[in-house]
């Protein structure tokens, strides 16, 4: 029973104990009342009878005193009214039975009101005549003693009832603080920490709740603490602190990433930048000057990048630079690495430095799936611009010359086909616990180009490109409902791109569609990239409120690229997020990324959320990530992608 109930119980119990006891001294002092009044009546009546009657008695006249004893009796307060003479002989007697109307006989039992009788003598002058006696009926005692007892009992139960209902809201605003420290307690375990600033007034649950506050203020340090631990962390080992770009260690492991992923195989060039002149400049100028024209040039190439939302940079070494951008194709190379060329020339920071020259080589693929080759094309192209002896720029594409290389032009064209016929083909990956239950499987797209299937990593950056990206993934959400309606046992998890997040059109397709298809969506997850949270406007939690409501799970993909992320978390019960596989690649051998990972799963399971590792692909990376605590994982090693959903 709750403490509210308790009080509320006792409160009653002590108002009924008072009220009752009240109640049983009230027919206790009315019931002798009542009997006073009747001894006295009684004794009234026998004396005024005796005086009344005595001259008629006198005359022998026992009609007129048979008259006046009946008109006392006829009033009905008496039970009994007998007149005796001096031989003790009954003259005249009135009686009538003894009856309780409306009053039940337990409580004529219970309270018993004592008889009462009066007498009197009959005198003339001098002379005695005889003896009257008086018996009261009781009847109209019980009567209003019944009424009395009545009406105290509804009263009773009236400011019961009302007490009862005032102590409950005094209690309820007593208690108030106490239910504000139970949600307290509730949101830390969602790793939350609400302050209460409004103090109750009562000592005790003043110093109990400013307490609270207290603990609640230290909790959250110390959850701060460690994200920015772990933000720290990772700024030190993967960013350049003089740039603020990722360096070496970070653009590897995230082409390596890429390379490996289903977006492994589509287009891109790969980029090696070098500065000359900057060693030059520091023994000149001092190294401030050096580190503000690598910073400003790391700046311009973030900003050339914004057209290729998916290419990133990195500061590679001192005066080196190393830039990816996927899906661009061979002949926008040449366009794109003029204007960076020109733009670097044109710096504020650059003009009026005679010794500062750029040279930039890249290496182009239709299908980048080796690094090293990239790396090398790459490299070989910067050796030739650097043999031009001016600051330059060349290209070495890395497939082969008599290779069919499709135009972005037909690129376009094959995948408006696509979406026009709906040819888009869907695979299943699953991913399991550690225990190795299953969990659910992840729908992955295909393409089919004559006999050759295409991965989605070919077409999907391209399909970005040419704003076609929300059209596939009404075809992926289309596929994956048919799926659930096959599978009725089966849970699918499905990735939506965040361009097509920002479209209203979109947003109002995927509402509309998940509404009319409610009876599955308890078994859908959508996947949303980490960077999602950072949506402008609130997009995010009005997404995620709208996604709860229809019975969709939502959870996070690409998780932990963004430590700051972390601090989220807290904010949305989300179904699991998903490590990105940059983190899981190598983890048995690289301490850092397992520290890092380790620390996400301290942090999200303190959110109480499952974190999922992605990419898993040998049985040594599997076991680091059991043993660091992770939920579970998918990726090559536990099951490759298949067009048939099962587990």
């Amino acid at each position: 029973m709750s403490l509210f109930r308790k009080l509320v119980f006792s409160i009653s119990a002590m108002v009924l104990l008072l009220l009752a006891g009240n109640l049983v001294v009230t027919i206790h002092n009315a019931r002798s009342y009542f009997a006073e009044q009747s001894q006295a009546l009684a004794d009234d009546t026998a004396t005024y009878l005796g005086l009344s009657i005595s001259q008629a008695v006198k005359r022998g006249d026992d009609v007129q005193v048979q008259t006046m004893i009946s008109a006392i009796f006829d009033r009905g307060y008496y039970r009994s009214i007998v007149y005796y003479d001096l031989e003790g002989k009954t003259v005249i007697s009135r009686t009538r039975e003894l009856t309780f109307e409306g009053v039940p006989s337990w409580f004529v039992e219970y309270v018993n009101i004592p008889q009462r009788s009066g007498r009197a003598e009959v005198i003339a002058g001098w002379y005695q005549l005889g003896k009257i006696y008086v018996d009261i009926h009781p009847g109209y005692a019980y009567s209003d003693l019944w009424r009395m007892f009545n009406q105290s009992v509804w009263l009773f139960l009236f400011t019961m009832v009302l007490c009862y209902a005032l102590a409950g809201i005094a209690l309820k605003m007593l208690l108030r603080p106490l239910q504000k420290i139970e949600d307290q307690a509730e949101a830390i375990c969602r790793s939350e920490f609400p302050l209460q600033n409004r103090l109750p007034k009562t000592p005790e649950l003043r110093r109990m709740v400013v307490a609270m506050n207290r603990m609640v203020q230290k909790l959250q340090a110390i959850f701060q603490e460690q994200i920015d631990l772990t933000e720290s962390l990772r700024v030190e080992a993967f960013i350049d602190p003089i740039t603020g770009l990722p360096n070496r260690k970070e653009f590897d492991s995230r082409l390596t990433t890429w390379v490996k992923s289903e977006d492994g195989g589509s287009p891109g060039v790969l980029v090696l930048l070098h500065v000359s002149g900057i060693n030059d400049l520091n023994d000149s100028q001092g190294r401030d000057a050096g580190d503000k024209v690598l910073a400003d040039i790391g700046s311009l190439i973030v900003s050339l990048l914004d057209a290729w939302p998916d290419g990133f940079v990195a500061r590679r070494s001192g005066c080196d630079f190393s830039i990816f951008v996927p899906a661009m194709l061979q002949e926008e190379a040449g366009a794109w690495l003029s204007e960076m060329k020109m733009s670097m020339d044109s710096l504020d920071t650059v003009s009026g430095l005679t010794n500062m020259k750029f040279w930039l080589g890249a290496a182009t693929s239709k299908s980048v799936n080796s690094i090293s080759n990239m790396l090398s094309a790459a490299d070989a192209a910067l050796r030739l611009a650097k043999s031009s002896g001016d600051s330059d720029w060349a290209v070495y594409p890395v497939d082969d010359p008599l290779a069919d290389i499709r135009p972005a032009g037909e690129w376009q064209q094959y995948l408006k086909r696509i979406i026009e016929k709906e040819e888009l083909l869907l695979h299943f990956q699953p991913f399991y616990t550690c225990q190795q239950e299953y969990l659910g499987a992840e729908l992955f797209s295909r393409a089919k180009d004559g006999d050759e299937i295409i991965q989605a990593g070919v077409f999907w950056p391209l399909a970005e490109r040419f704003d076609l990206v929300s059209e596939l993934d009404m075809l992926v959400l289309r596929g994956a409902i048919a799926a659930l309606q096959v599978h009725s046992e089966q849970r699918l998890s499905v990735n939506i791109s965040t361009s097509s997040l920002l479209k209203k059109g979109f947003i109002e397709w995927l509402f509309g569609y998940l509404r009319d298809n409610c009876g599955f969506t308890n078994r859908l997850t959508l996947e949303l990239h980490e960077k999602t949270l950072a949506l402008p406007g609130g997009c995010f939690a009005e997404l995620y409120k709208g996604l709860q409501a229809l019975g969709v799970s939502v959870a996070l993909d690409h998780f932990g690229v963004t430590p700051s992320a972390l601090a989220k978390l807290r904010t949305y019960p989300l179904a699991y997020v998903k490590v990105d596989r940059r983190f899981v690649s190598g983890i048995d051998v690289d301490i850092e990324n397992r520290f890092y990972i380790q620390t996400l799963v301290q942090i999200a399971h303190g959110c109480d959320v499952k974190i999922l590792a992605d990419g898993v692909e040998t049985a040594a990376e599997w076991s680091t990530l059991k043993g660091i605590g992770v939920d579970g994982g998918q990726g090559y090693f536990l099951a490759r992608p298949d067009g048939q959903l099962s587990h």
